[in-house]
């Protein structure tokens, strides 16, 4: 068995898999106490690794986007603004 999950851990490092690669011990466990066929195992370890990379994904778009440093109302310069925004914006103390 443990030629197996080394294995398993080998290829899904290859594969770049590593949500599968933390994840497949405990959830093939979880799967045998709930008595799930290998097809909804595989299904679940296959969700976990697409949940985490598509907020990977929008982790580096966000990342990619440049956007500035955040900014809060009360580091803002109201004489910057043009006149229109500095009525519309309220006084802090």
């Amino acid at each position: 068995m443990e030629t197996i999950n080394q294995d398993i851990v080998k290829y899904s490092k290859e594969l770049r898999l590593p949500v599968f690669r933390r994840d497949f011990k405990e959830l093939a466990r979880e799967s045998a106490v709930q008595k799930l066929d290998y097809e909804e195992f595989l299904l679940k370890l296959m969700e976990r690794e697409y949940d985490h990379r598509l907020e990977n994904r929008k982790k580096a778009q966000i990342r990619n986007a440049r956007f500035p440093a955040r900014m809060y109302l009360t580091s803002l310069d109201r004489a910057e603004l043009p006149a229109g925004g500095q009525e519309k914006l309220p006084v802090l103390e």
